[in-house]
C-alpha cells in the first residue's frame, strides 16, 4: 500500500506486529504504531497518549486523527477542548465522526489500491484466447469467420475507419489485428508516407498478413508479435490504437493500456470498437463471452490514463468510442 511505502522510504519499519514506539510531540509522548494503516484497520487509535492522567483529549476519551501520508493533526487546545462537560461530550463525538470517517476513507483507499495490482496481475478472462493458440490453427478457417457479408463490422469497415478520422502520414496500430480484415482500409487511410502496423498475438495471422501486403505490394505495412500483458510497441511511436472487438480479448487489460498509453505519442487516440453488451438485449453467446459492457470498458481505459472524447453512432450491434491519451 502507498502509505506503507511511504513509511519504508522513510527509514521506518513497517512490518505488521511491531512493537510501538514512543516518540516526543508537543511536549508529549505518544506510543505510535510504526504502520498506521495497521492500527487504523485494526480498530485502533492511530496515537494513544502514555501521560494520560494529564491528557485532555485522553479524558474524553478523543483520539488524535493522523493523516494518510503519516503526519498527526495539531493537538487539541485548551480552546477547543474545555472543562465544561457538555462541550468536552460535543467535541468528542465530532472528533469521533472525523475518526470514523478517516478510518473508513483509508480502508477504501487501500481496498481500491490493492484491487488494481490484484487485477493486474490475474487475468480477467482466462482462456479466451486458447482458440487463437491452438498450433493447428487455420487461418482460413478464420478469414471464413472473420471476412465475411453479414458481420457488421466487415460489412461497414470502409465507414467505420474514415470515421476514425486517420491523417496522411500518421501511424496506426491494429491491435488484435487478426486477419488483417481492416489493414488495407487503414493502409490508404495513412497514405504512403505513413504506417500501419498490425499487432497481434498469433503468429499465423502475422505472416498471413505480411503476406498480403507482399502480394498487393503496400510497403507501409509492418507486423509486432505482441503477448497477453504488452503490445510491444515502442515508446512515442503511434498516433492511433485502432481496437475492433478485440478489447474484450485483453487477459490484463490494465497492463495492455499502460503498453499503449507509453507507445502513443502526445494527443494520441484509442479508437474502440466492440460489441454492446446488455442485459436482455443482446444475445446468450455475447453475455457469456463478453466479460463488460461500454460502461466498464470506458472506466479502464479511462482509469488507465485516457479521457473519452467522443461516442460515435454508426453501428447497431457494436459501439464506437474515442479516447485521447491523458499527460501529467
Amino acid at each position: 500500500m502507498f502509505i506503507a511505502r511511504a513509511n519504508s522510504e522513510a527509514g521506518e519499519d513497517v512490518t505488521p506486529g511491531i512493537e510501538p514506539q514512543p516518540v516526543s510531540l508537543a511536549g508529549r509522548s505518544l506510543a505510535l504504531h510504526r504502520n498506521p494503516v495497521i492500527r487504523l484497520l485494526e480498530g485502533a487509535d492511530p496515537a494513544d497518549s502514555s501521560n494520560g492522567a494529564n491528557d485532555n483529549r485522553r479524558a474524553c476519551k478523543l483520539p488524535l486523527i493522523r493523516a494518510p501520508v503519516c503526519k498527526p493533526f495539531r493537538q487539541p487546545t485548551p480552546n477547543n477542548v474545555v472543562d465544561s462537560t457538555h462541550s468536552c461530550l460535543r467535541t468528542a463525538g465530532a472528533m469521533r465522526i472525523r475518526s470514523d470517517m478517516n478510518r473508513t476513507i483509508l480502508l477504501l483507499t487501500s481496498l481500491i489500491i490493492a484491487t488494481g495490482v490484484n487485477a493486474a496481475d490475474k487475468s480477467v478472462n482466462s482462456g479466451i484466447n486458447k482458440n487463437f493458440l491452438d498450433p493447428k490453427l487455420k487461418v482460413g478457417a478464420w478469414v471464413e469467420r472473420f471476412e465475411r457479408e453479414g458481420r457488421e463490422v466487415f460489412d461497414h469497415r470502409a465507414k467505420i475507419v474514415e470515421r476514425a478520422g486517420i491523417k496522411p502520414g500518421s501511424t496506426v496500430a491494429d491491435i488484435g489485428a487478426g486477419t488483417g480484415l481492416f489493414i488495407p482500409e487503414l493502409a490508404d487511410a495513412v497514405g504512403d508516407q505513413g504506417k500501419v502496423v498490425a499487432v497481434d498475438i498469433v503468429p499465423k495471422f502475422l505472416a498471413h498478413i505480411a503476406g498480403r501486403a507482399t502480394e498487393t505490394g503496400a510497403k507501409n505495412i509492418d507486423t509486432v508479435s505482441c503477448t497477453a500483458k504488452s503490445t510491444r510497441l515502442k515508446p512515442n511511436s503511434i498516433d492511433l490504437a485502432f481496437i475492433c472487438v478485440t478489447y474484450h480479448h485483453f487477459e490484463f487489460p490494465m497492463q495492455t493500456l499502460k503498453s499503449l498509453h507509453r507507445a502513443l505519442r502526445t494527443g494520441g487516440e484509442i479508437y474502440l470498437i466492440d460489441f454492446k453488451r446488455i442485459e436482455d438485449e443482446s444475445s446468450d453467446w455475447i453475455m457469456k463471452h463478453v466479460r463488460a459492457g461500454e460502461e466498464v470498458f470506458t472506466r479502464e481505459i479511462e482509469f488507465a490514463g485516457f479521457k473519452r472524447i467522443e461516442r460515435i453512432k454508426l453501428l447497431k450491434d457494436n459501439y464506437i468510442v474515442r479516447f485521447r491519451k491523458q499527460t501529467g
